[in-house]
């Protein structure tokens, strides 16, 4: 089990955490674990998953009002605790995602818009990203798969 992100309080105010801990289930005790590369800022709200072997982060906010709702995508080996961006294919075009979102298409080129509060899954090799919600759409019911 591996937490990610996340917020804590410290004298009235919340501090966005970008530190990543692991349950080692045989010993039943919580490490924290060092890691390097290019790794997500601290946020709350991202979805993820276990994809080839390794984590994968999507989306998210950063929290800082006005809130900065993300689309990005970062993956973590977990053997070398190294983290990545992944390069996602597709357009950021704000007419060709409504224009998506109004033919209900099942699977598109289209980068899904910045969210937080996702799900995301994996299945037959593919990520699913299902719902969110952001400040401009309210509550999305789009799935999107990468």
């Amino acid at each position: 089990l591996y937490i990610w992100g996340g917020w804590t309080e410290q004298m009235g105010k919340k501090i966005y955490l970008d530190d990543l801990f692991v349950f080692d289930t045989e010993t039943n005790a919580w490490k924290q674990l060092a890691t390097a590369g290019q790794g997500p800022k601290g946020r709350v709200y991202s979805a993820s998953c276990i994809h080839k072997g390794r984590a994968v982060i999507f989306a998210g906010s950063e929290g800082v009002r006005p809130w900065q709702y993300k689309s990005d995508v970062f993956v973590l080996d977990p053997q070398s605790n190294w983290w990545s961006t992944m390069q996602v294919q597709g357009s950021n075009n704000q007419e060709e995602r409504a224009k998506v979102n109004q033919q209900e298409e099942k699977c598109s080129r289209v980068v899904p818009a910045g969210r937080c509060q996702a799900q995301c899954c994996t299945y037959s090799g593919d990520i699913y990203v299902f719902g969110g919600t952001n400040k401009k759409s309210g509550l999305r019911n789009h799935l999107g798969k990468c």
